[in-house]
């Protein structure tokens, strides 16, 4: 079971998730108990972004080097309770349990509550658990959670004293009762978890007042949403429409390749840049071929996150698209995941994201073109009369013509 977890990780690396995830396979360090703590050291030494920034790193390295660590599990306690002083909830130190249920999330293979590792963050002020983002469709957005909703507690726990781990730990075990904080507003839901796979692509024609108009909906950038939506724009292009709006709302990221190649199906070129610890500059560029140069609206929100927000930035950056909605989440950071023998290892943000014009988004989120406010509509509202951005965005796309 374990190689097989190892197989899955290495494809995982190839592939290179980015939401907040960039995996990329690195040499194993030794599984041993004082191996383990110098090699956590000395990868969030060379790539954590925030080593010589945060403060509380030399304190928790001091730390886990006096560690009295008798063998890996000792281990991996000890240093994943240092971990937590940090208070970086995209820095994590993962067992092959945790692993494991992280991979099938970045592969979508099943919803659960609708609240994934990549759509979970920190409340900087009270260190509760905060959402990015529910899943589409999820029990959690069936239930009227919104990106940015605080969790304070899970099942009668304040996640304020649970680490990352043990707040993932527990809304991934079974029915799951929170009490959310929005703003002043407080509720009370209790979410049972769906076995259902995720449908990371929708389309349809929606007739618009003049010409058809394409709607593609991209819940997550699994590895295959290139191809679905490849194939949505055959089927599409079959059916005459004019135009295509791409909603990336609620999307909390995905795997980098694939969003390269869904971008790369609508333009050429760079879509913005990485930015290592070392301050070294890389540019991100769409691949593939374009399958179509016609109108082109991207619809976001604040609960369009990582490679989505990035994606719908280096689009409009390129002059590709506009963008109609509200900020997205500014989760401007990928991770790198680093092995630790077979049973463990570590999530480390390692890199910045940066739009094309250098400008890193972390908190601060990708403004779009035309504002338009709106509420979380159910699913089946989406693309419909009733969801404003959608009208807005297709009021535009009919001022639009065809780039030549």
């Amino acid at each position: 079971m374990i190689r097989l977890m190892r197989t899955k990780l290495t494809i995982l690396a190839a592939l290179l998730v980015f939401s907040p995830y960039l995996f990329s396979q690195k040499d194993s360090a030794p599984s041993g108990p004082a191996p383990m703590a110098l090699a956590v050291i000395k990868i969030i030494d060379e790539h954590y972004l925030r080593a010589q920034a945060n403060p509380l790193w030399n304190l928790a390295k001091e730390k886990i080097l006096a560690g009295d660590y008798h063998n890996p599990a000792e281990a991996f306690q000890g240093i994943q309770t240092q971990l937590a002083i940090l208070e970086d909830s995209e820095l994590n130190l993962l067992n092959s349990v945790e692993m494991a249920a992280t991979q099938r999330e970045a592969l979508g293979e099943k919803i659960g509550i609708g609240l994934p590792d990549f759509a979970i963050d920190r409340n900087i002020d009270s260190g509760e658990a905060r959402v990015v983002t529910p899943v589409v469709g999820s029990p959690a957005m069936q239930a009227g959670i919104e990106p940015r909703d605080v969790i304070a507690s899970i099942n009668g726990k304040g996640t304020n004293d649970m680490t990352h781990e043990q707040i993932m730990h527990a809304l991934r075990a079974g029915p799951a009762h929170l009490v959310i904080h929005r703003g002043d507003q407080r509720m009370q839901v209790t979410l049972q978890p769906s076995a259902e796979k995720l449908r990371a692509v929708e389309f349809f024609v929606r007739p618009a007042r003049k010409e058809k108009i394409g709607y593609i909906r991209i819940a997550q950038f699994t590895p295959d949403v290139a191809a679905a939506v490849k194939n949505a724009i055959s089927n599409l292009e079959q059916s005459g429409v004019a135009a295509y709006v791409l909603d990336l709302r609620n999307n909390p990221g995905g795997f980098l390749n694939a969003a390269r190649e869904v971008a790369g199906i609508f333009a050429t070129g760079t879509l913005g840049y990485k930015r290592s610890p070392d301050n070294k500059r890389e540019p991100v560029d769409a691949t593939g071929k374009p399958l179509t140069d016609k109108p082109l609206a991207i619809l976001i929100n604040g609960g369009t996150a990582s490679a989505a927000e990035f994606v719908a930035s280096g689009l409009q950056g390129l002059h590709r698209a506009i963008l109609v909605g509200t900020k997205t989440y500014g989760r401007g950071r990928a991770q790198i995941f680093f092995p630790l023998g077979d049973d463990y290892g570590l999530q480390v943000p390692s890199v910045e994201l940066l739009t094309l014009t250098g400008k890193g988004f972390k908190d601060t989120g990708i403004a779009p073109g035309l504002d338009v406010l709106q509420s979380l509509l159910p699913e089946k509202d989406l693309g419909s009369v009733r969801d404003r951005q959608f009208v807005r965005a297709e009021t535009e796309l009919e001022k639009a013509k065809p780039q030549q």
